[in-house]
């Protein structure tokens, strides 16, 4: 027997040992004295590595929280308890928009790997009905975990789209059939028909293993036209074992849509019959649909215990919804939104029950005149609660119903404390502030994003006699005067101004000549986060001006872009809404930064999107660094 050892780093010692020798050498005699010693000082080292204290389990995953999403599975490979630690929150939310890539945009990463790991996860029975059904189920281990176990939020439309993308890469299938290709085919193609009847069948499966988890807290069940899968309702029936713990929902309601099939359309409406028997403590309400009038939704609504926020999208009539919410839930909302609506803006009185209500945002919301008259009565004809008001309308839909919104203005009247306007139309910005001059007398947060600032005397005004604290102002189109309009604006800034965000670019000369003309303003925070970025001229201004007034606290730069989902889009690409065709980074130098952040407590890129359209939650945007 020929052995090859090395010592302590020395040449190799090769040895030729007889089988049936029972004498050990000297030189192995001497390697087994090695390894006792080396055993002894590992066990050691051991002893003192137990002695190093760690962070508990709790502050880790804390800190997980914000690692993003790309660098977290750099984290599995640690050590085992960040493994075990790491896995569950991968794993939460694994078709969250932002965490999935498609092939069309030139994404492969996790995306056929979600659907890999959870067909692992399926029992032996499943498998082999799948693979008797001919859909190819690759033979792999058991896994080491139960990702299934850790679904936060099952969201129904990304399971579809990634299951078919799986179904697409690992079947053999026609290149014309792949991806979503056969959605326009002929409804009655062989093949087609094959493909769907596996898709279903596979998705069932899949939802029988998620809706075994008992962490659900968000469901989305939005159901499209060229949807294939809705839930059986047996399977659907497991979920509910769990149902006193879902707290979010997102449906459609296609019971008057004429695109919908009869067959999705029936087991829409099974779905919404199950949910109004089983879903009572929902916090998020979110429906989409023509047709909210739907007894089904109505009674969804009225069985809830504790609903805080309610977003209806694409409705014709919401009246009806709106006197619902005054009688039902007057004493737990607090956030309500509105996307393509049509409504009589007078209605909105009876919201005046609802003591709780915060924020409403109006998001291409369109006056109804034809509606009826409601009548009001009387105890309810009193301001509405509202602090927070977001009104959007970015000119996606001619129409000639646009409201003034002079009403909802009158409604509110002084308890509104935060507005946020986005407006492409010069005239209806127009008629939007000069009802906030006349009713509004508390406004503390101003957010104007306009094609064209163009205000007036009244304006300059009202800003000097007002509350405002901060003040964030962005031109659509980048005016070339805005630098010199901002300088006239200034003043007239109130004493009470402390924040200043400018979205549109000024040149550093422009900004040194604002501060001087603010004297009587005490800034603690300044913001600069156009698109062209910022200089080192514009930070050494900064700088001085902090170094001179002692006040300024932050400055900010570099506003990141929110790419928007355009759900209009057929193949649901991301598009980016930006106010021009480029989007430049700051480029400021180490000792510059060094030098101004003597002075200046924070200097950093700004993450807050003053202009983001908050019905755009969970699933419909996401951040370019994850």
């Amino acid at each position: 027997m020929r052995m090859s050892l090395r010592i302590q780093g020395k040449s190799p010692i090769d040895f030729n040992v007889s089988s049936t020798n029972t004498r050990q050498p000297k030189a192995i005699s001497n390697f087994q004295g090695v390894r006792r010693s080396d055993r002894l000082r590992d066990k050691h080292k051991l002893v003192e590595k137990e002695k190093i204290p760690q962070l508990p389990d709790d502050i880790i995953r804390n800190v997980f929280e914000f690692v993003a999403f790309q660098c977290r599975f750099a984290c599995l490979l640690v050590s085992r308890r960040w493994c075990r630690l790491m896995v569950p929150i991968i794993w939460r939310t694994p078709f969250a928009t932002k965490y999935i890539k498609y092939p069309w945009t030139g994404g492969k990463f996790w995306l056929s790997d979600i659907i890999a790991t959870y067909i692992a996860c399926l029992d032996p029975q499943s498998k082999f009905f799948l693979r008797q059904h001919g859909i190819k189920i690759p033979h792999s281990k058991k896994p080491l975990f139960q990702y299934q176990k850790f679904l936060y939020e099952f969201h129904l439309p990304q399971l579809e789209k990634v299951v078919i993308n799986w179904y697409s890469n690992s079947q053999n299938i026609d290149q014309d059939l792949k991806y979503l290709c056969w959605h326009w085919r002929e409804p009655n193609d062989q093949r087609t028909k094959i493909i769907k009847r596996r898709i279903m069948l596979l998705m069932t499966e899949i939802s029988k293993l998620l809706f075994n988890s008992a962490y659900i807290k968000r469901t989305d069940f939005t159901i499209q036209f060229n949807s294939i899968f809705v839930p059986p309702l047996d399977t659907f029936n497991r979920f509910l074992v769990f149902s006193e713990d879902i707290s979010f929902l997102k449906i459609c309601n296609s019971d008057s849509n004429i695109n919908f099939p009869e067959n999705l359309r029936e087991s829409t409406n099974e779905l919404l019959c199950s949910m109004n028997s089983s879903f009572h403590n929902l916090n998020y309400i979110d429906i989409t649909g023509h047709d909210v009038l739907n007894p089904l939704i109505i009674s969804l609504i009225k069985n809830q215990k504790h609903l805080n926020s309610l977003v209806i999208r694409w409705a014709r009539v919401i009246n009806p919804i709106l006197k619902i919410l005054s009688t039902n839930t007057f004493s737990t909302l607090s956030w309500l939104g509105f996307d393509m609506v049509h409504v009589r803006l007078k209605t909105f009185q009876l919201l005046s029950a609802c003591k709780k209500l915060e924020s409403l945002v109006l998001y291409n919301v369109m006056e109804l005149h034809a509606e009826p008259e409601v009548n009001i009565p009387w105890d309810l004809e009193r301001p509405l609660s509202i602090k927070k008001l977001y009104i959007f309308d970015d000119g996606r839909y001619a129409t000639n119903i646009r409201p003034s919104f002079i009403e909802i203005f009158r409604i509110v009247k002084e308890s509104l404390q935060e507005l946020t306007i986005d407006i492409l139309y010069p005239h209806q910005s127009r008629d939007i502030i000069s009802a906030m001059m006349k009713t509004c007398t508390n406004i503390k947060y101003l957010a104007l994003h306009i094609k064209q600032i163009d205000t007036t005397d009244e304006f300059n005004k009202w800003l000097q006699f007002s509350k405002l604290q901060s003040l964030i102002l962005k031109s659509k189109f980048n005016n070339k005067n805005f630098g010199t309009y901002i300088q006239e604006l200034s003043e007239f800034f109130p004493e009470s101004l402390t924040y200043l965000d400018l979205d549109s670019y000024i040149t550093p000369k422009e900004l040194e000549l604002l501060l001087r003309s603010t004297i009587h303003i005490n800034f603690k925070k300044v913001g600069l986060n156009s698109t062209k970025g910022i200089t080192d001229e514009h930070l050494h201004i900064l700088m001085k001006y902090s170094e001179f007034y002692k006040t300024l606290e932050e400055v900010t730069y570099d506003r990141w872009v929110v790419q928007h989902m355009n759900r209009f889009d057929r193949f649901d690409r991301r598009m980016m809404f930006t106010c021009n065709n480029g989007l430049k980074f700051s480029e400021l130098s180490n000792e510059k930064l060094e030098k101004a952040g003597r002075f200046i407590k924070v200097i950093r890129k700004e993450q807050f999107l003053p202009f983001e359209n908050p019905l755009t939650k969970y699933h419909d945007y996401k951040l370019p660094w994850e």
